[in-house]
């Protein structure tokens, strides 16, 4: 694939096979009902660097960013939990593209919306394209929540509330507004 005009970065790959005990208790990575609560699971503490979004908009080819092994240990094995105790409709990973590319892959999967609100102060470019691992998105009934904020405390698992799903648009306070049919 890779040519004189273009040259292909070098990209480890893990291929993995998974046994559940129970396929009922599974999810899927899109949304799937309107009116869930989405969460965002995991790290708080984003860099930008090596992604996608600033390599083509900026010229940037920042140092990936590192991965906190007994964290994401901590955040795989909660959203385990969540997803056995039937907690959580979807769980999607954040990682290349960042937030803002797997918010559009779990609301295109379905053709389910979201409407997400982000603090004001927000760095919206690192918020929406930092592709920092250790982060989940998660969406889930309200009347869960109570439980689940419950077992990612337990797990010390940072967690933020961050929207609703539903409509035929994907929305990030003024910043972001397209129809599902645009993004796919």
């Amino acid at each position: 694939n890779e040519s004189e005009a273009a040259r292909i970065n070098p990209t480890p790959v893990i291929g993995m096979v998974g046994v559940t005990k129970n396929y009922l208790r599974t999810v899927s990575s899109g949304f799937t009902k309107s009116n869930a609560v989405i969460l965002q699971l995991g790290t708080p503490d984003l860099d930008a660097g090596g992604s996608e979004y600033y390599r083509i908009f900026f010229d940037v080819y920042g140092n990936a960013p590192k991965i906190n092994s007994g964290a994401e240990n901590k955040l795989q094995t909660a959203v385990r939990k969540l997803i056995e105790q039937g907690l959580i409709f979807s769980a999607h990973d954040i990682s290349e593209g960042g937030f803002a590319c797997a918010i559009a892959e779990a609301c295109f999967q379905n053709n389910i919306g979201a409407k997400i609100t982000m603090p004001a102060g927000t760095d919206i470019h690192t918020e929406l394209f930092a592709e920092t691992p250790g982060r989940i998105i998660v969406s889930c009934d309200i009347i869960h929540l109570p439980e689940i904020e419950k077992i990612l405390n337990n797990s010390s698992v940072a967690y933020k509330n961050i929207g609703v799903t539903g409509g035929n648009r994907m929305r990030v306070n003024d910043t972001l507004d397209a129809t599902i049919q645009y993004i796919s």
